[in-house]
């Protein structure tokens, strides 16, 4: 009983986190668009892009294996703090060598170096990763304390932005916000961690590093795939086609990420838990949660989806305004992988890796990242942004017929057929009758709330009158937390 607790207030308080992350961007992005346009947007994104791939050589992994790590020992408070050491040494190595590489290759990087003092900005992601040991403090389950720090910082971020971008030179200052926004709750991790591990006791541990040299490359080889094809497009447009391009690409992509955001928030609060009960062989526990997180994500995705598809022009002159109207194709093509990418997180994320299974994890995500790459080799000369939307799109499709082919058994055990074709169906003609919404001259935002608040009470009728399985599932297991 007292697990559940602790789990339902790690997910109230991530769903708050998430919101609040939600929030944050739909607060920002509307005025950071303007202000930035598409060219100083595209700038910064393309820089992190790049920063993104040698903080992934510098993190192998290690995030998520820590998080099963230390998970799988936290009633252990000497082999806890043995690992977490372990960890953080070969972390402290990897980011030394990542980072003096990076400098050289801005340094030499004509296209690069013209704009060096971004990208010096950005590296202080290296030393706040690092330290900030987030992955333990996820492993120990620690989401209350890990959501109000991140709440903190999006609330400061949001006042620094409004104070400090003011015209469309301030790009930097922008960078410099986002790096705090990401990374400044590191010090605070830091100053925490005696709290978790014995400290004193340090020196007295025998190091073995060399356990954890397998496990960590696989999940770095996993890291690096899926980063290739989430960050490839950005960065192969930056280089093959103009700034302005990516300006339109990503502002989709920031779209499509923040609905991501709120289908997979569960996946993170889950991973520690469902990591501890198959090493307590609580195999029908584990099950129980699976099938609760897989109802949650049908749910919502799919709707969503639709609902965003629809109204993807009214979404993005919303939050970017007609001079991004090339992004709406693009919001678009991305929209569908919502879809992937909540199912291909809850089997990978969820089931492959508290199973030990990451080997074959990696592999569907090699083949994705195979498929991101060739489609963008094909098509990016001739259709620049639209082609890495297409990538993206293909590449997700490929990673999730893979990952269902290999767990199939399980779920087929999962899922409910009859819910699941309702759920579409009536997902659909709710936007249809919606999209009718379209036909008055209300302002924009008015138009956009009418249409989202009739959209989800529509569907929400019909699933109830046609007695759909997951939607009454979810209701009772409300209806029996209440209780409790």
């Amino acid at each position: 009983m007292e697990d559940n607790k602790t789990l339902k207030k790690n997910i109230i308080m991530n769903s708050i986190s998430s919101f609040i992350t939600l929030l944050y961007p739909i607060i920002t992005f509307p005025y950071i668009s303007r202000i930035l346009l598409p060219n100083g947007i595209g700038k910064v994104n393309f820089a992190i892009s790049i920063t993104t791939y040698f903080i992934m050589f510098a993190q192998l992994g290690i995030p998520l294996y820590g998080i099963r790590a230390c998970s799988e020992l936290r009633n252990d408070k000497t082999k806890l703090t043995k690992t977490v050491l372990e960890i953080f040494l070969i972390y402290s190595i990897t980011t030394i060598v990542s980072f003096v590489l990076y400098l050289f290759f801005i340094s030499n990087v004509k296209k690069l170096y013209l704009d060096r003092e971004l990208y010096i900005i950005l590296s202080m992601l290296f030393l706040l990763n690092l330290i900030g040991f987030e992955w333990l403090f996820k492993a120990l389950e620690k989401y209350d304390f890990i959501s109000k720090i991140s709440i903190f910082l999006k609330i400061i971020s949001l006042i620094l932005i409004l104070f400090f971008v003011k015209n469309k030179e301030d790009y930097k200052k922008y960078a410099a916000i986002v790096v705090f926004s990401t990374s400044g709750g590191a010090l605070i991790y830091f100053l925490e961690l005696r709290k978790y591990i014995e400290l004193t006791s340090i020196t007295k541990i025998k190091l073995e590093l060399e356990k954890h040299i397998k496990p960590i490359f696989t999940f770095f080889l996993m890291a690096t795939t899926i980063t290739l094809y989430t960050n490839l497009d950005t960065m192969l447009l930056g280089f093959f086609s103009t700034e302005e391009e990516v300006g339109f690409y990503v502002t989709a992509l920031k779209i499509k990420n923040i609905l991501v955001t709120i289908i997979t928030s569960f996946g993170a609060v889950l991973l520690p838990r469902l990591s501890y009960y198959i090493t307590q062989k609580k195999i029908r526990d584990y099950r129980r949660i699976i099938k609760q997180s897989l109802n949650y994500i049908l749910i919502i995705s799919i709707p969503v989806t639709i609902y965003f598809i629809l109204f993807s022009k009214l979404t993005i002159l919303i939050l970017a305004g007609e001079a991004y109207f090339k992004s709406i194709l693009l919001m678009q093509v991305l929209l569908p992988t919502v879809i992937c990418i909540g199912l291909t997180n809850l089997i990978g994320i969820q089931i492959m890796v508290p199973m030990h299974l990451e080997k074959k994890l990696l592999m569907t995500v090699i083949f994705g990242a195979i498929t991101d790459l060739i489609i963008n080799i094909l098509l990016i000369s001739s259709l620049a942004s639209l082609a890495s939307a297409i990538a993206t799109l293909l590449a997700e499709i490929v990673v999730l017929i893979l990952q269902v082919s290999i767990m199939k058994n399980m779920i087929k055990r999962l899922i409910d057929r009859k819910a699941l074709i309702q759920i579409i169906v009536f997902s659909t003609i709710s936007g249809l009758i919606v999209n009718n919404i379209k036909l008055f001259t209300f302002n924009y935002i008015i138009q956009f709330i009418l249409s989202g608040i009739t959209f989800f009470l529509i569907l929400l009728f019909l699933l109830l009158i046609f007695k759909n399985s997951i939607i009454l599932e979810i209701l009772k297991i409300k209806e029996l937390n209440k209780n409790s």
